[in-house]
């Protein structure tokens, strides 16, 4: 296929003039030092396709080797928007190969099936073993619906109602986190709902180039919705659970915990939502807050990159870890499960004791609520 009728492309791409200071922020162009695996090259792979001097076998294998995680956006000095650009550059092409297509529309959507690929991965240790300390209210608060989901913790006169977007993903793999949300939010005053049927936020098949929307009609009646994933808090109609935690000046009650631990950004949370959450840790008692270097640089996971293009995901990550390990940091947080699960097995490979977790399940268990 040569040329794309598609013409939303070029207005999209129009304010790009090819300055190349997205040069440096871009992950994939910083490990293969190749024009056509940066942001500035994909864009002029794009704008060749649409003037039919390229086909798309050309352009694809560059658009999907990109992470997608818009470093390029924030030092853009033009306004380029390079995710919808991205996403419908990948629409364009049609969208994913078919069985990503199949994962995506259909296999992702039935949360047993993911569960049941969890466990067998958990078996071979690919996915972190479940953490048993678990907080009783948390256990009772992922295991039922609607305002009762926290009825220990109900407040007289609650800040908002709120209701917990599960994800498709997270359930299977950190299967604590949902409790450890429900409680953090209650100790601050808000009612938390968490409804049975809720669907999937569409973020990766839209990152795929396949329109989905996010269902949120389950939480009719919330004043927010949140997602303890930065990957689905970026969508529209969803906030971040740490965007909550920053209106905190501190955590009232919060036990004293010495855990000296490294913040790392997930990309969907600086990038597309100029979220920077590393001030929670600062909050919590007995917390230090290692330095990371480049702190902001991607890790590598991307969503289901880390399953498409496997070798340089690792290559990304390789930067990565060697930062973390120098800290000296007993534990890594960063607000999304994607880059969790990326880092933890990268660490795990290096033989490094050192523990990955969210910076909710830190507050939840500064709390004590076992």
């Amino acid at each position: 296929m040569t040329g794309t009728t598609e013409p939303g492309l070029g207005k999209l791409s129009a304010p790009c003039v090819h300055c190349g200071l997205c040069l440096p922020a871009c992950p994939t162009y910083s490990v293969t030092h190749d024009e056509v695996e940066s942001p500035r090259g994909r864009i002029l792979l794009l704008e060749a396709w649409g003037e039919g001097r390229v086909t798309a076998d050309d352009v694809r294998p560059h658009l999907d080797r990109c992470i997608g995680c818009l470093a390029c956006e924030s030092m853009c000095p033009s306004g380029v928007p390079y995710a919808a650009l991205l996403e419908s550059g990948r629409a364009a092409l049609g969208g994913p190969p078919f069985f990503w297509r199949v994962f995506l529309r259909h296999l992702l959507k039935r949360r047993w099936l993911v569960g049941a690929a969890a466990g067998l991965a958990r078996l071979v240790r690919r996915v972190p073993p479940k953490e048993h300390r678990r907080p009783a209210f948390a256990l009772r608060a992922t295991a039922r619906a609607g305002p009762s989901a926290c009825s220990e913790l109900v407040p007289t006169q609650p800040r908002a109602r709120v209701g917990i977007h599960l994800g498709c993903v997270t359930p299977a793999l950190f299967p604590r986190l949902a409790g450890d949300v429900a409680l953090v939010l209650a100790k601050l005053g808000y009612l938390v709902e968490v409804p049975r049927r809720q669907g999937c936020c569409g973020a990766l098949a839209r990152h795929a180039g396949l329109a989905q929307e996010a269902d949120l009609a389950p939480f009719a009646g919330c004043d927010f919705v949140v997602s303890a994933a930065a990957g689905c808090s970026a969508t529209p109609g969803l906030t971040d659970v740490t965007r909550l935690l920053l209106d905190e000046t501190e955590f009232a009650g919060a036990r004293h915990m010495p855990l000296r631990v490294a913040y790392d950004a997930p990309c969907h949370l600086v990038h597309a939502q100029g979220v920077d959450a590393g001030p929670v840790l600062d909050r919590i008692p007995g917390i230090t807050r290692v330095a990371l270097p480049d702190d902001e640089d991607c890790c590598g996971a991307g969503g289901l990159y880390m399953q498409r293009e496997p070798e340089l995901a690792r290559a990304v990550r390789a930067r990565k870890l060697d930062a973390l390990l120098e800290s000296g940091a007993e534990a890594v947080a960063t607000p999304n499960p994607g880059c969790m699960l990326w880092l933890w097995q990268g660490l795990r490979q290096r033989g490094a004791n050192v523990r990955v977790v969210h910076p909710v399940t830190l507050l939840a268990e500064a709390w004590d609520a076992g």
